[in-house]
């Protein structure tokens, strides 16, 4: 049995994002290695040339989007 989130324990802007996990069937722990398991997987199909690829001068490459969601989760984990 699912236990029922307190809506205090996290800002309403991620609200949309708790009430999509809480609709299916897994828990913290099996989302978070379902996630990892599909993220590595398209991760791993991207040439170099395409992570290192900008389509324009000021846009950041797909492999500084990656590493940018790398900090924002390790700052998250912090918090």
């Amino acid at each position: 049995m699912k236990e029922e989130i307190d809506n205090s324990e996290y800002d309403v802007f991620y609200r949309p994002y708790i009430i999509a996990l809480s609709n299916n069937n897994l828990g913290l722990v099996e989302n978070l290695e379902y996630s990892h398991k599909k993220a590595l997987e398209l991760l791993r199909d991207i040439s170099i040339e395409k992570q290192m690829y900008q389509y324009a001068e000021t846009k950041w490459t797909i492999k500084e989007i990656v590493q940018h969601i790398t900090d924002a989760e390790r700052v998250f984990n912090y918090r």
